[in-house]
């Protein structure tokens, strides 16, 4: 009797206990085909169900984030240039050797060239503004850096094609110009007191042909490519130009164009 009326109450236990379980799993533990983004992916493509974890990811933060790898710069070296020969520009024939001697750039055929150096990837094929620094072991002076500037104080310094103008071959003190400088006021081996305009750091070097070129740069920032002379009948000064022909008739003397060339080793 006592059986007959406990048994179904006993089951109605158990079934209520058992569906208060399932609810308790449903809303405690993720069913089937539901992740942690909180949606269920059943039914979606697989693109779909990546797209969806996509959007949900934390974004990543920037300290964490992989940096994109530069390209190596192309390594500088200390290159010596063994000899400085002046040539014709015209017909290659050699003029003479570049000397810098009693404080002072001559072309001599005599004398053996200056020795110099500067800083740059040897393996290109040509180099624009350059810094020649002349060798600590063949010239003992504070006049170091080769570059050009004004041949007398007071000189115009605007070099450009039609004018008269001309400047020297000279060498200015260490802490020289940077790259891309306008005329700066510099003591050079001409003008020791410091109150002539000149820059240094503006050769190009051709490795292939080994010729060193100047890229003379104007006060207002305009850029020429000079033209080395010297005197025909007197070509132990360098003159710096962008016009041959007027610098001539300004100076009364025949003019002839020259390039410096270079070789290096040594």
């Amino acid at each position: 009797m006592l059986f007959a009326i406990y048994c179904p109450l006993f089951y109605v236990l158990f079934v209520t206990a058992l569906g208060a379980s399932a609810k308790l799993d449903v809303s405690g533990r993720r069913g089937l085909g539901q992740t942690k983004y909180g949606r269920n992916l059943e039914g979606m493509t697989p693109a779909q169900q990546y797209a969806r974890t996509l959007t949900l990811r934390k974004p990543t933060r920037r300290s964490t984030a992989q940096r994109r790898q530069e390209s190596p710069e192309p390594r500088l070296s200390s290159n010596r240039v063994s000899s400085l020969a002046v040539e014709n520009a015209e017909t290659g024939a050699t003029v003479g050797n570049l000397v810098y001697e009693s404080e002072a750039w001559k072309v001599s055929r005599l004398d053996s060239a200056s020795a110099i150096t500067f800083t740059g990837n040897p393996t290109a094929t040509s180099q624009r503004q350059r810094r020649l620094v002349l060798s600590s072991t063949d010239v003992v002076t504070m006049y170091t850096n080769v570059g050009v500037g004004q041949c007398n104080v007071g000189d115009e310094v605007h070099l450009k094609k039609g004018s008269a103008n001309v400047l020297c071959l000279v060498n200015a003190v260490a802490s020289g110009t940077f790259v891309g400088s306008t005329p700066k006021t510099l003591a050079t081996n001409m003008h020791p007191s410091g109150d002539s305009v000149a820059e240094t750091d503006i050769w190009s070097l051709n490795f292939e042909t080994g010729i060193a070129t100047p890229e003379w740069i104007n006060p207002d920032g305009t850029t020429v490519s000079a033209q080395l002379v010297v005197a025909k009948n007197d070509p132990s000064t360098i003159y710096v130009t962008a016009d041959i022909e007027a610098s001539s008739q300004a100076l009364g003397l025949p003019l002839v164009a020259v390039t410096i060339k270079f070789a290096l080793g040594g």
